[in-house]
């Protein structure tokens, strides 16, 4: 395994345990929780990075489109954080798989189509970018999650020294 792929799986997991650190600080009673009216609740957050996974590795494989209420529906219980965490590593893993199913040389041949690339001025976008922004997707929602426990009234500058809101110390 090349360089770019190592870096590109560690980049993943790297993001995935920041989203587990957030995750840690959540309880069901914040699933259905958003700051204000029309934002996404907690848990929609964590949906909304699973389905974008979900389909854009169907985009580079030419299968079915899921919808995000599909997504919502293979979850479950969008209410139970441990149930959307499961959910969240299994679509990690089929994740992972793929990439390391790819040869070097396939990462890095057109995918045929640009994920966020905006107005880049290049003739291709390869699949290797189409993780990276996949990543970078995944640590804007990570970030809004942060966000949100704060908001919820859970200080991120506190959590090496301080129970989440809500519950004592074990």
């Amino acid at each position: 395994m090349n360089r770019s792929k190592l870096l590109l799986l560690a980049r993943m997991e790297n993001i995935r345990e920041d989203l587990e650190e957030a995750l840690e600080r959540i309880d069901d009673s914040m699933m259905g929780w958003a700051p204000v009216e029309g934002m996404r609740t907690v848990s929609g957050q964590m949906v909304e990075i699973a389905a974008t996974e979900i389909q854009v590795r169907g985009r580079l494989t030419n299968s079915e489109w899921i919808s995000d209420e599909e997504v919502r529906a293979r979850i479950g219980d969008l209410g139970s954080v441990e149930t959307v965490r499961a959910f969240l590593k299994t679509v990690r893993s089929d994740t992972v798989a793929q990439v390391e199913a790819y040869s070097d040389e396939e990462l890095e041949e057109d995918a045929g189509f640009r994920l966020g690339a905006g107005g880049y001025p290049v003739d291709w976008f390869p699949r290797s970018e189409v993780f990276r922004k996949l990543i970078e997707h995944e640590a804007y929602h990570v970030g809004q999650l942060v966000t949100y426990i704060w908001a919820y009234g859970d200080n991120p500058y506190r959590w090496d020294v301080a129970p989440p809101v809500g519950r004592a110390e074990s």
